[in-house]
């Protein structure tokens, strides 16, 4: 039924705490794999510049908004390849985490997030380990940039399914 294909992503790096020693860690854990991949850093408006410049050594940077959507749609929409893999500052990226994914992947319509804390919905669950196609991503819009993060995946996601995609909750796949 799976088969692995390969695919072409970007990693997307929420920093949600404007660290740059979060940021390291998880650029670290990516490059030590996939010295080549795409990596951009998204920070929130309110960063100081002198984070900015910091993180700017490790990887491209990006400003988004107040909010973790504004910081994903920012991230995404930068991205070059034809996938994106959000992952949160801090998070380290496991070996082969990428490949895990490629087993589930049917086509572009599929969005893959890992099942944390026994949270198998996408609204309930985390977003740190989402992979979604950026085609996709542009053809459904930006998630809703709400203060309520679980408000925002809801109407996101009711507006993916209207375009056809499919939401799959992969076991062990969790980034920590």
């Amino acid at each position: 039924m799976y088969t692995y294909k390969s695919l072409g992503h970007s990693f997307v790096i929420a920093c949600i705490d404007s660290s740059c020693n979060l940021l390291r860690n998880t650029v670290d854990s990516i490059k030590s794999q996939n010295a080549q991949a795409q990596i951009i850093a998204v920070f929130p408006e309110s960063t100081y510049e002198e984070n900015l410049q910091m993180a700017s050594g490790l990887c491209e940077v990006v400003k988004g908004g107040s909010t973790v959507t504004s910081l994903v749609n920012a991230g995404i929409r930068r991205a070059t390849s034809d996938w994106a893999l959000v992952v949160f500052g801090g998070s380290i990226v496991r070996q082969k985490m990428h490949d895990k994914y490629a087993y589930y992947v049917d086509d572009e319509r599929d969005i893959l997030f890992p099942v944390a804390n026994n949270k198998t919905n996408f609204v309930d669950g985390t977003m740190n380990g989402m992979l979604v196609a950026t085609k996709t991503f542009r053809l459904v819009g930006d998630m809703p940039e709400e203060e309520n993060l679980e408000m925002s995946k809801a109407f996101w996601a009711n507006d993916a399914i209207g375009h056809g995609c499919r939401f799959k909750a992969i076991v062990g796949a969790k980034i920590c």
